[in-house]
């Protein structure tokens, strides 16, 4: 699932709103073939509770997308989870490369926080792979590779407008991109990823052979974006493979970054452009003002907001008035949302800072 999908999905207000979560096994046959059945039994749960507050001539139109994302749902290639939307006028599945607990939430809108928890606490980061004739972009969490198909992905580089016959010594390097066309092309592809991430400050790691990383550097516009590079020509190898290829690169172009913003923080409580502790950072992000947050991993927070939303008081878990199950989650996603970034530290990284940080924008 990508960031468009999850928005859309947050944006549905209707009653019923049905959403399934099921745990996919993935890793043996045997496991596979108990997939089908235990959503079915979730979906005659989710049936059973609907009909106990609906008449079944409400929920036809519902049961008939149930239904046809039921049939749609590719078994044979499970990933770590899956989730369903169902309305009486949405149908929905997505697979997703986190596991989720199972459950069958219906409400009037979709029940999509475990899935922003599980997205923002994740490592999350989009990958170009780089051919002669194609490039793909992907979604990745971790090792978890899901290639996006949409706004021009994949590309191939023959295209309407983009000359196909490359010039020069094209033959001893087949991925070269270093031609008045290939330029051509990669700017095309520049544009369908602007179009593809936006505002949103996801890493980029980018794969292919040196001669074509060298090349989109030099047209790219998301150069700052970039964590890590992979060189080497893989096209043709098999997806898991290059994935846990892909996730060691990432990996170590994580943990550059996290270093890198801690200095970052250093220097902003110098210049006294920073936030500390969950009440502070929580105002922060409300106004808008945050350019990078840093959580400790594992940090969650409980708590009640106030009238005006901008201050907040822990409680405990389950507590019933104008509560946020997790405000750390709900800073995370504002700042997502107002294009700053989020890096995650390890336990003990922000003793200094009660285990949540901002660098501010002003």
């Amino acid at each position: 699932m990508n960031e468009q999908a999850l928005r859309e999905l947050q944006q549905v207000r209707e009653s019923p709103a049905l959403s399934i979560l099921l745990p996919t096994y993935y890793k043996s046959p045997d496991d596979l073939q108990q997939n089908p059945v235990r959503l079915k039994k979730l979906m005659r749960q989710a049936v059973d509770k609907l009909l106990e507050k609906h008449l079944k001539s409400e929920l036809n139109s519902l049961f008939k997308n149930l239904d046809a994302v039921a049939e749609s749902i590719d078994f044979d290639h499970p990933q770590k989870g899956l989730a369903i939307f169902v309305s009486n006028s949405i149908g929905k599945s997505y697979p997703l490369t986190f596991a989720v607990e199972e459950e069958v939430v219906i409400d009037e809108t979709f029940a999509t926080r475990h899935l922003v928890h599980a997205r923002n606490r994740s490592k999350r980061y989009y990958l170009l792979l780089l051919t002669r004739d194609i490039c793909r972009l992907y979604d990745c969490q971790r090792d978890q590779l899901l290639e996006i198909q949409e706004k021009g992905f994949p590309k191939t580089s023959v295209q309407e407008g983009v000359d196909a016959e490359w010039t020069g010594d094209f033959g001893v390097d087949s991925g070269r991109y270093d031609t008045r066309q290939g330029r051509e092309f990669l700017h095309q592809v520049d544009e369908s990823l602007d179009a593809v991430i936006g505002d949103n400050e996801l890493p980029l790691v980018i794969a292919g052979v040196e001669r074509n990383l060298a090349s989109f550097n030099k047209v790219s516009k998301y150069g700052n974006r970039l964590i890590a590079t992979v060189e080497g020509s893989y096209e043709k190898t098999p997806l898991p493979e290059f994935a846990q290829i892909a996730w060691s690169a990432a990996r170590k172009g994580f943990d550059s970054k996290r270093k890198e913003v801690l200095s970052q923080l250093d220097n902003a409580v110098g210049a006294k452009q920073f936030a500390s502790g969950i009440d502070g950072v929580w105002r922060m992000a409300q106004e808008g003002r945050i350019a990078t947050l840093l959580v400790e991993e594992g940090f969650r927070y409980p708590a009640s907001v106030s009238d005006d939303g901008l201050s907040i008081k822990g409680v405990p878990e389950n507590y019933p008035h104008n509560t946020v199950a997790d405000a750390v989650d709900e800073v995370i996603e504002t700042v997502l949302q107002r294009s700053g970034q989020v890096v995650f530290q390890e336990k003990g990284a922000l003793n200094g800072h009660k285990q949540i940080a901002a660098i501010t924008r002003f």
